[in-house]
C-alpha cells in the first residue's frame, strides 16, 4: 500500500513539472513569423502583333509565335518573374489596330500596383509601321518598338517622322543566299520532260505569289535585288497577290478564301508550265500555303519548280527557304530584357546560320 502511494506521488510530481515547463514556454516571447513576400508581377511586357491570315502558315508567323513562347518558357523555368507576353491575332486589320492601341494606352501591370517599367511592341509586317503615327504620342519614353521584315532605310525614316528616335528598331533575315542558289539552279537545270532535246527550263517570266501585292508590302529581304543581280531585266517578275486590304489576308480577291484561291493558283501554275514554259515560281502566301500544298498532293506529276519562302520540310513545294525568326527574335528580346546595347537594324542570314534551305549546291 505504501509502495502504491509512493508511485502515485512520483507521477503527480512529474505531471506538475511538465505543465509548469509548458506554461513557462508559453510566457516567453515567440520569434515573429517570416513576412510573406508580396507578389509584384513582371516589370516587363512584350506584345506581338500579327496580321490576319498570318498564324497557321507553318512558317514565318508560326516561328515568331514559337520564338516568344520559348523565351517565356525559358524565364518560367528559371523561376524569374520577369516577363509578361501577349499577342494579337484577329480577323481584321481594324480590330488588330484597335487592340494594339488599347495596349499602348493601358500601361498598368495587372499583378502589380504600378505600371510596367518597360514595354516592347513587336510589329510583324512592314505595313504596320504606318500605325506608329496613331500611337506615337501614347508611347512612353520607356516603350520600345521592334519592326520585323523591314529595312534600315524604313527604320530611319519612321524614327525621324514619328519622333521615336532610338526607341525604334528593325530586325530581318536575308534570303539572298537561297535566292542566288535558286537562280543558279534555274540556269543549269534541264527539264525531265525535254531531256531528249536538251531544252533548258525557261525563266523569262518568274511568277511570285504573295498573300498581299508588292504595292502594299514590299520585299525587304533582298529577293528582288538578288533576282535582278543574277538575271538583270531580262526576266519579267510577275507578282500575283491572293488577297487585298479588304480581304484581310483571310479572303481572296475573288471573294473565296485565300486557301481556295491558292489551290486555283497552283493549278494555273501547272498550265503555265506546260503551255507557256513558266517553270519556276516563288511562293510566299502565309497560311494559304495549305491550299497550294493540297493541289501539289493531288497532282504529283506537276512539272513546275516552286520555292516556298519561309517554308519548312513539311511543304510539298520543290524547295523551301527557312528563316529562323524564332531564334532571332528570342535572342534579340533577351538582349532587350537585359537592357543591353542593340543596333538600330539587325540583319541575319545564311552567314550566321539564321537562314537555311534545301536547295542543291551548284557552282
Amino acid at each position: 500500500m505504501n509502495r502504491k502511494i509512493l508511485l502515485l506521488s512520483i507521477l503527480a510530481f512529474l505531471a506538475l513539472t511538465w505543465f509548469s515547463a509548458c506554461s513557462k514556454d508559453d510566457d516567453e516571447p515567440q520569434p515573429a513569423p517570416e513576412p510573406v513576400p508580396e507578389f509584384k508581377g513582371a516589370p516587363l511586357n512584350v506584345l506581338i502583333v500579327f496580321s490576319p491570315g498570318q498564324l497557321g502558315d507553318n512558317g514565318y508567323a508560326d516561328r515568331v509565335f514559337n520564338g516568344i513562347q520559348m523565351l517565356k518558357a525559358l524565364y518560367e523555368r528559371n523561376l524569374t518573374d520577369t516577363l509578361d507576353v501577349n499577342f494579337i491575332s484577329t480577323y481584321s486589320r481594324d480590330a488588330t489596330r484597335e487592340t494594339m492601341m488599347s495596349w499602348v494606352r493601358n500601361t498598368h501591370n495587372p499583378f502589380y500596383e504600378n505600371d510596367y517599367q518597360r514595354r516592347l511592341l513587336v510589329l510583324t509586317e512592314p505595313f504596320m509601321i504606318e500605325w506608329l503615327d496613331d500611337i506615337k504620342d501614347s508611347l512612353r519614353t520607356t516603350d520600345d518598338v521592334l519592326m520585323l521584315k523591314t529595312s534600315e532605310a524604313l527604320i530611319d525614316e519612321y524614327a525621324e517622322s514619328t519622333g521615336l528616335g532610338d526607341r525604334l528598331y528593325g530586325m530581318n533575315i536575308s534570303a539572298a543566299d537561297a535566292i542566288w542558289k535558286f537562280c543558279v539552279y534555274a540556269d543549269s537545270t534541264i527539264s525531265w520532260a525535254y531531256q531528249d532535246t536538251g531544252r533548258e527550263l525557261s525563266h523569262d517570266v518568274l511568277p511570285i505569289f504573295r498573300l498581299y501585292g508588292d504595292e502594299e508590302v514590299d520585299y525587304q529581304d533582298s529577293i528582288r535585288i538578288m533576282l535582278r543581280e543574277k538575271w538583270g531585266d531580262e526576266t519579267i517578275i510577275e507578282t500575283t497577290p491572293l488577297s487585298s486590304n479588304d480581304g484581310e489576308g483571310i479572303y481572296a480577291i475573288d471573294g473565296t478564301s485565300s486557301t481556295t484561291m491558292a489551290y486555283s493558283m497552283a493549278e494555273n501554275m501547272g498550265i503555265y508550265a506546260q503551255d507557256l514554259g513558266y517553270y519556276f515560281t516563288i511562293i510566299d502566301i502565309g497560311s494559304a500555303i495549305t491550299g497550294w500544298n493540297y493541289y501539289l498532293f493531288a497532282d504529283e506529276h506537276n512539272k513546275y519548280i516552286s520555292l516556298h519562302l519561309d517554308g519548312s520540310s513539311n511543304t510539298l513545294c520543290t524547295y523551301y527557304v527557312s528563316r529562323l525568326f524564332d531564334y532571332a527574335l528570342m535572342m534579340w528580346t533577351i538582349s532587350w530584357i537585359k537592357n543591353q546595347e542593340i543596333p538600330k537594324m539587325t540583319w541575319h542570314g545564311a552567314w550566321d546560320n539564321y537562314c537555311t534551305d534545301n536547295l542543291p549546291e551548284m557552282y
